[in-house]
């Protein structure tokens, strides 16, 4: 599909969230940032020597390397500080019609979107074009709460956040939309928000595809806002060697999230350091395997 937008240099660092957090706070908003190299594994013993010793020095990157630092912060009910409320917000970019198709390259042709449906936001309208692979734009002066709330991002975040293109999901069923694990290839900078009914996301680390550590999840609801550092972001899930540390991230029904054909979550219990975090434990299924592996036991499984 069409991509908005360029990708940006850098994305959003620690002392970018601090701020946020700053004002968030300043507003009377609840606000938290986590740090998701916590929930890495200690360490790699399968038996390997000597891929164990490979990987081993990865995760020393993971765990101590600055530029491997992935952090979330989390602004309760953020939107108010924005000066909007969520129903006028939620009435606003429900008034036009959502992109329910998309032109699927691999097959080439058009496929009704079955785990969401998604709309941009951009400087001029336009109107779909399935067959040539593009979607709709809303500009921005057909939604000027959408359009004031944009603005006021920068006041939060700072000027990192004045250049952002806009992307709507709408998981239009309970229970049975949303997105897999992922890392956000065409971007950078993530600020998200969300509208509606509460909805859980999770994070995971990855290493040559695999799962690693612990799995850590959170309910967004209703007028949340969320930012995701650079690492974060997981631009680079799928160009970094295999054999580097990078995080992916899902969001919705349990098929995309704990009970998906790779993945099962277990044991997921309340974070001791923050109540607002869930942890969980993690079995893995290679293709083609009808074996389960628990990933807090790294075990071989190549």
């Amino acid at each position: 599909m069409q991509q908005i937008g360029e990708m940006a240099d850098s994305g959003f660092s620690y002392e970018n969230l601090l701020q946020a957090e700053a004002f968030f706070k300043s507003q009377g908003c609840e606000v938290f940032i986590i740090k998701l190299n916590d929930w890495l594994p200690k360490n790699i013993d399968t038996g390997n020597k000597k891929d164990d010793d490979r990987e081993n020095l990865e995760l020393n990157k993971a765990n101590n390397n600055k530029n491997f630092e992935a952090y979330l912060l989390v602004a309760r009910n953020g939107l108010k500080c924005l000066g909007t409320t969520t129903d006028n917000l939620l009435s606003e970019v429900l008034m036009f019609m959502w992109d329910t198709k998309f032109f699927n390259e691999k097959q080439n042709k058009v496929l009704n979107k079955q785990a969401r449906y998604n709309v941009n936001f951009s400087n001029q309208h336009q109107d779909a074009n399935f067959d040539k692979g593009k979607g709709t734009h809303i500009a921005w002066n057909e939604v000027p709460i959408v359009k004031n709330v944009k603005k006021e991002l920068i006041t939060a975040f700072g000027e990192k956040a004045s250049m952002l293109e806009c992307e709507g999901n709408l998981y239009y069923k309970k229970g049975d939309t949303g997105i897999g694990y992922h890392g956000d290839a065409e971007r950078r900078r993530v600020i998200g928000l969300r509208l509606g009914g509460s909805m859980t996301m999770h994070f995971n680390w990855y290493y040559n595809s695999r799962p690693r550590g612990k799995n850590i999840s959170l309910t967004l609801n209703s007028g949340d806002i969320y930012c995701m550092s650079e690492k974060n972001v997981g631009t680079d899930f799928m160009l970094a060697p295999k054999h580097q540390y990078t995080l992916r991230h899902a969001a919705g029904a349990d098929k995309y999230t704990i009970r998906t054909g790779k993945l099962r979550i277990t044991d997921q219990k309340t974070s001791d350091t923050n109540q607002n975090i869930t942890v969980g434990s993690i079995k893995y299924k290679p293709i083609k395997s009808k074996i389960w592996y628990d990933c807090d036991e790294i075990q071989d499984f190549n």
